[in-house]
């Protein structure tokens, strides 16, 4: 009996995870045709294209929760991490300002890592897209604009899902009951994280300085990288540092020769489609073919940005590796002395 309940449920979690690669890879797609067949010169439709593009990886990672749950969860987040993105672009013109944002952000991320799988994926997902927005700088009518629209493309993203549930209603694969927000969800057994606070935010910091430092193109990638690497698990860290560099450089070559070429635009944006459907599919089942797909969709969609969009493979390959020498740096240099650090026992 109980085999056979694993079974369904992880049945329908496949033909959910199918379902929400279509519609994401559709909708995104769509955003990069409307950018590309009317020739826009502002950037506002590709915000909402990245909007939907993520949600729709929230979605999936959602997909371990109940029906209502998880879209609950989606809209939520369409509205959370589309002002985070706010806030990192308003704020990427001052380092200080981004630093002082990061030093608010990545403490929620880090205490909240042993909460639920959801509630940690909003604080991860805000601290990733701050980081995005702060690479992409503008006063404030632009940065709200920006913020605006990639809510829009998150919102319509959920739109979908919530509209095909709708048309097709399934049985709920988890029953849960609904339990009221509180402190202790959001940072259970955060004293134990205390350690792991500091060496993330140290890792990330590091990342953002170099960024600014060095002026890096596209250097946001660097803190990002920090950020999404760095677990309290050091074995766990080892295994993503390893598929991240993999992935990163394979999807950059791979990503290269698909931009040297294809020169239309409209191809660019319809390939778009089927990169989102394998991003969903790919990260709940390894995240270095996760990480290959991402680096050729973020190829693509700057190429439809800029037409020599194609050296973001250089800038993806060089921030990686920065990334990861900061995160090293902290595993290797930081952490026997702050684990010997009476304060954080």
């Amino acid at each position: 009996m109980l085999a056979e309940l694993k079974q369904k449920y992880f049945e329908t979690r496949h033909q959910a995870t199918i379902v929400l690669g279509v519609q994401s890879g559709i909708i995104v797609s769509l955003f990069g045709l409307i950018h590309s067949v009317l020739k826009l010169q502002n950037l506002n439709v590709l915000m909402a294209l990245i909007g939907a593009l993520v949600i729709g990886l929230l979605q999936t990672i959602a997909l371990r929760g109940s029906l209502n749950r998880r879209l609950r969860y989606t809209f939520a987040s369409s509205i959370i991490v589309g002002f985070a993105f706010f806030m990192g672009s308003y704020l990427g013109h001052s380092y200080w300002l981004t630093t002082l944002g990061l030093l608010i952000l990545i403490p929620l991320v880090a205490f909240s890592a042993s909460a639920d799988h959801m509630l940690s994926s909003i604080f991860l997902f805000s601290a990733d897209l701050f980081i995005v927005g702060s690479g992409m700088p503008d006063k404030l009518p632009g940065a709200i604009w920006y913020g605006v629209f990639f809510t829009l493309g998150g919102l319509l993203t959920w739109l979908a899902a919530y509209l095909w549930y709708r048309k097709f209603p399934i049985k709920d694969d988890v029953e849960t009951k609904a339990r009221p927000l509180s402190l202790a969800r959001l940072f259970p057994d955060y004293r134990k994280h205390l350690r792991f606070v500091v060496l993330l935010t140290l890792a990330v910091v590091i990342g953002n300085t170099i960024s600014y430092l060095f002026s890096l193109p596209q250097g946001y990638w660097v803190p990002m990288t920090a950020m999404l690497l760095l677990k309290s698990d050091l074995d766990v860290s080892k295994k993503k540092i390893s598929h991240r560099l993999t992935g990163t450089l394979l999807g950059s070559v791979l990503a290269f020769i698909v931009i040297m070429l294809i020169s239309s635009k409209i191809v660019l944006s319809l390939l778009m489609l089927p990169l989102m459907f394998l991003m969903v599919i790919a990260l709940a089942r390894h995240y270095g073919a996760y990480t290959f797909f991402l680096t050729i969709a973020v190829t693509v969609m700057m190429n439809l940005i800029e037409p020599d969009g194609y050296l973001i493979t250089e800038h993806r390959i060089v921030d990686t590796v920065l990334g990861v020498i900061a995160v090293v740096a902290v595993i290797w240099f930081l952490k026997p002395r702050i684990n010997n650090s009476e304060l954080l026992k």
